[in-house]
């Protein structure tokens, strides 16, 4: 049985707009309820290309966040805010959950392609970035 789920809608750019300019600062959030006590949670985002290659990554515990448990029936909602210095092209964006223990991390839940972005104009022609991320919790 899992230990906590996503419970509620996904923020986009812009009003739900998927066609936010390069360059432009995105936050994505997720609602997380817990089902049992989670000691340690790992929530974190990966931005994807084609062929699911991974352009960008951020999570909670790369950013340098304390853990700070959920109890069993709280809800939070977590947020990434990120520049988004992407090449044109098609991106999908994966949300995940997990449970740090020791060096591992135990799968909550992963949530693949919550977000499809286009971006039609760029002036970067490497895709690689520094989405100079931070993430929110409330």
């Amino acid at each position: 049985m899992p230990k906590a789920r996503f419970a509620g809608p996904w923020s986009q750019p812009a009003a739900g707009s998927r066609q936010p300019a390069a360059g432009s600062r995105l936050t994505l959030t997720a609602q997380i309820r817990a089902l049992y006590d989670v000691q340690k949670p790992h929530f974190g985002l990966m931005i994807t290309a084609q062929e699911d290659a991974i352009v960008a990554a951020v999570s909670n515990t790369m950013l340098g966040e304390p853990d700070v448990p959920l109890r069993e029936g709280e809800e939070l909602t977590v947020g990434f805010s990120f520049d988004l210095p992407l090449a044109r092209g098609h991106y999908l964006i994966d949300f995940g959950l997990a449970e740090a223990s020791g060096e591992s991390l135990d799968v909550l839940e992963w949530r693949r392609g919550v977000s499809h972005l286009v971006v039609t104009n760029s002036s970067n022609a490497t895709r690689i970035v520094d989405t100079r991320a931070f993430c929110r919790r409330s």
